[in-house]
């Protein structure tokens, strides 16, 4: 190895691996830096949440670098090309920056595996050039009056079948389209990375954008040199800094719809139901514990573990049968939740179906076996599918003088509600956003199914 390769990859280290750029150190290089962080202050205080990200990273300057013909990162350096910046405007290098840290955002360098990276850059950059340019517009929206200048890249030939659409999405119609292409050429089925040059450049085109960055090439890169551990505290950094930005500045309206979906997702992850539904149970109906008896169910694995006061539940589960609920969701759920209660307790089911009126009951008790198929309701036909009324269910437990621990009630919502909170605690498992007047609102989610 000559003195150049020992330079070059015997840098500085990175996460326990070495860099394999050249750190340019020129002093071109350093006025470089002080005008990508004089771009990077401006684009602070137009849209704080993308500077403050951008803040902790390190502007890295490489000359001749044939991988960074222009502009790449990773969750911890800029990574820019002096020769290429060096006639930038202002303008051009605020929009660049803001192009690189939607990238990272977005995390397009994680969830490109195992896919075409050919076509995977061409929907990154894609959805990458048209978030920077919704994010500039609203941005020049709110500060109309003092005309921010920006240099954006031209968007006008995106197709329009491509805009306001996921990267994935992207991916999944560029794909489709090579695809076809393939096969019309070769009269055979394509697979994955299997695409020609000829059909790459022919996506290219039809793509309406240039060559796009160096970001999905360089970020696997340097990921691949990377152990997994460094890996996982990469992104955890990353999630940080997101979380960080997003919690202090998401009342400002400059944050893409698409990327205020994805952060919301990420510092608010969606819980499945039945989480949900065991963790109150956990907390709030079986709250107290005793070691005399033990738990008998735990004995056999020579486990002594504490029992619970409430040894036996019972429960009264509705069902709203007016027909916006298929039947397939509420067999699903009652199966779900007659397995969830039972692990917890001993449980006294009454199953309750009801529309506007009170079309049928059935008691569930403890040892029937809830997914047998040998329980009268199950593959039965609903009854019901009217109206919807939920007070017919609370005149019910009324009437029979029943005394459940907990009222599970399934429904869209959509219904009339009873005037009065009754003295045991509900859950109301909506399959949609609507607030009952009282009890804890649990949302549904399908995707279980």
């Amino acid at each position: 190895m000559d003195k150049d390769d020992e330079t070059k990859y015997s840098l500085e280290k990175y996460y326990g691996i070495k860099i394999p750029f050249t750190k340019d150190t020129s002093p071109e290089a350093d006025y470089l830096i002080q005008r990508i962080a004089r771009a990077r202050t401006i684009l602070y205080f137009d849209v704080p949440f993308f500077g403050y990200i951008l803040g902790q990273l390190e502007i890295y300057p490489v000359a001749d670098e044939p991988l960074i013909p222009k502009f790449a990162a990773d969750n911890r350096r800029i990574y820019v090309n002096t020769a290429y910046f060096e006639s930038l405007k202002i303008q051009r290098i605020k929009s660049i920056l803001l192009h690189l840290i939607i990238h990272l955002i977005m995390r397009h360098g994680e969830r490109g595996k195992h896919i075409n990276s050919n076509i995977w850059s061409y929907s990154t950059d894609i959805n990458t050039l048209l978030m920077v340019d919704e994010t500039v517009k609203k941005l020049q929206e709110y500060h109309a009056e003092k005309n921010r200048k920006w240099e954006l890249d031209k968007i006008s030939s995106i197709p329009n079948i491509l805009n306001n659409k996921s990267s994935d999405d992207i991916y999944d119609i560029l794909f489709k389209y090579g695809t076809e292409l393939t096969n019309k050429k070769s009269k055979r089925n394509s697979i994955k990375d299997q695409f020609t040059d000829e059909v790459i450049s022919e996506i290219h085109g039809y793509c309406g954008i240039e060559t796009p960055c160096a970001f999905i090439r360089i970020y696997d890169m340097i990921r691949e040199l990377m152990p997994g551990k460094a890996q996982a505290l990469d992104i955890d950094r990353m999630q940080g800094l997101i979380r960080t930005a997003y919690e202090s500045q998401r009342s400002q309206g400059h944050i893409p719809g698409q990327m205020k979906q994805y952060i919301e997702e990420l510092i608010n992850p969606k819980i499945p139901w039945h989480v949900l539904l065991s963790q109150y149970l956990q907390k709030t109906i079986v709250s107290d514990w005793r070691w005399t008896p033990p738990n008998k169910r735990l004995l056999h694995y020579g486990i002594i573990f504490p029992s619970t006061v409430k040894e036996y539940l019972e429960v009264v589960v509705a069902l709203d049968t007016s027909g916006s609920i298929s039947t397939n969701e509420l067999t699903h759920f009652v199966s779900e939740s007659h397995s969830i209660i039972n692990s917890i307790a001993r449980v006294k089911m009454h199953l309750i179906e009801c529309d506007m009126v009170i079309q049928d009951t059935t008691v569930i008790e403890e040892g029937q076996n809830i997914t047998g198929g040998d329980l009268p309701w199950e593959g039965k036909e609903l009854k019901g599918r009217g109206g919807t009324s939920f007070i017919p269910v609370f005149e019910h437990i009324e009437e029979e003088q029943l005394r459940p621990d907990l009222l599970i009630y399934f429904t869209d919502g959509y219904g009339s509600f009873p005037k009065f909170e009754p003295n045991y605690p509900v859950i109301w498992m909506m399959t949609t956003e609507m607030e009952p007047p009282f009890g804890i609102q649990i949302q549904y989610d399908s995707d279980n199914l």
